[in-house]
C-alpha cells in the first residue's frame, strides 16, 4: 500500500474528489514511477516464490487522516499485521551513513497507527541490504529474533517463524520457545540463548556485529524481565520503537542491520492498543511505504 500525502495543489484535490466516494480511501492501481515499478516488481516475485497474493495499491489522503485509511484497508483485508516505515531511514553508502527524515507528519501516522490499529504493527528501520554484489536472489537473508519474553516478544518469535515458513504461535514464552526449537532444529534456524549482565551491550554487539540483515525485536510494552525494565526508564529518542528498538535505531552505536519492532495486537492488553473492531485473522500483510 503506497501512501501518498494529499497536499492542497488543485491537480491533486480534483483527482481524488473525482474518484473518492463514501468515506473510502483513494486507490491508484495504475501508477507509474521508478520507485513505484520497483516495489512492485518486488511485492509480485515475492508473491510468486511464496505462493500469496499480492494486492498492490496506492492511497492518497492527508496525513492527518492516512491512519484511517490504513486502518479501513486493515479492517476490509483483516490483516494481521500493518508494516511502517520509520520516519528515519539510514543507509550504509561507501562507508557513509545516508539520513532522510521524512517529515514530523509521518511520524504522526505511525503514532497513531500504533495507538489506534485493529491488528499487530510493526515498524521498520531500514538501513538498505548488506549485500556488495549488487544481488541478493541467491543469497539467504539472516535474521536475527531477540527474544526476552512478553507478548511484542512472542510475535516477533512467530512472525520470524513465519519468515521461516512456519507460524509458531504459542501463549507463554516457554512454550514458544520450546515449540520454535523443535520445529527449527536441522540447520536452517540457529538458536543461541545468552545470559547477559548488561543488556544494553549484549544487544548492541548483535547489532553491530555484521552477521544478520534484519533484527526482530518487540516494542516490550510489558518488560518480562527487570533488566529490560531499567532499560525501559531511559529517556528514549523515539518512544514509538520501545527500549530495545530505539537503541537498535540510534545512529550513533554503528548499527548495520536493519531493525524491525512488532507491537502485539492483544485484547488483554486493550489499555495498551485501543481497537475500533475486533478481527478476525488471516496470513495477510499490509506494507504501508510512505
Amino acid at each position: 500500500m503506497h501512501l501518498i500525502e494529499l497536499t492542497e495543489r488543485s491537480s491533486a484535490i480534483i483527482m481524488v474528489q473525482r474518484v473518492r466516494k463514501n468515506g473510502f480511501p483513494f486507490f491508484n492501481r495504475f501508477r507509474r514511477g521508478k520507485l513505484h515499478d520497483r516495489l512492485a516488481v518486488t511485492f509480485q516475485a515475492y508473491g510468486q516464490l511464496g505462493r500469496i497474493t499480492v494486492r498492490p495499491a496506492t492511497a492518497i489522503s492527508a496525513l492527518s487522516t492516512m491512519h484511517e485509511d490504513i486502518f479501513h484497508v486493515a479492517e476490509d483485508k483483516r490483516v494481521t499485521i500493518i508494516i511502517l516505515p520509520f520516519h528515519i531511514q539510514r543507509r550504509k553508502d561507501e562507508g557513509d551513513d545516508a539520513v532522510e527524515n521524512v517529515g514530523h507528519g509521518w511520524r504522526g501516522v505511525n503514532q497513531r497507527v500504533l495507538e489506534n490499529a485493529p491488528c499487530s504493527v510493526a515498524l521498520l528501520v531500514d538501513r538498505g541490504s548488506q549485500q556488495t554484489d549488487g544481488s541478493t536472489a541467491n543469497v539467504a537473508q539472516r535474521v536475527c529474533i531477540v527474544f526476552f519474553g512478553g507478548p511484542d516478544d512472542r510475535e516477533a518469535l512467530e512472525l520470524g517463524g513465519r519468515m521461516a515458513e512456519h507460524p509458531a504461535v504459542k501463549e507463554l514464552d516457554e512454550m514458544a520457545m520450546t515449540e520454535f526449537r523443535k520445529r527449527w532444529d536441522h540447520g536452517k534456524v540457529e538458536y543461541i540463548e545468552r545470559v547477559e549482565i548488561n543488556i544494553k551491550e549484549g544487544v548492541l554487539a548483535i547489532g553491530r556485529s555484521e552477521e544478520y540483515e534484519v533484527i526482530i525485536v518487540g516494542k516490550c510494552r510489558f518488560p518480562s524481565t527487570s533488566m529490560v525494565a531499567e532499560l525501559a526508564d531511559r529517556q528514549a529518542e523515539h518512544a514509538e520503537l520501545g527500549p530495545i528498538g530505539d537503541l537498535l535505531a540510534s545512529p550513533s552505536h554503528g548499527i548495520v542491520s536493519s531493525v524491525l519492532v512488532i507491537q502485539q495486537h492483544d485484547l488483554t492488553h486493550a489499555e495498551e492498543a485501543p481497537v475500533s473492531k475486533i478481527m478476525q485473522t488471516e496470513d495477510d500483510t499490509i506494507i504501508a511505504h510512505g
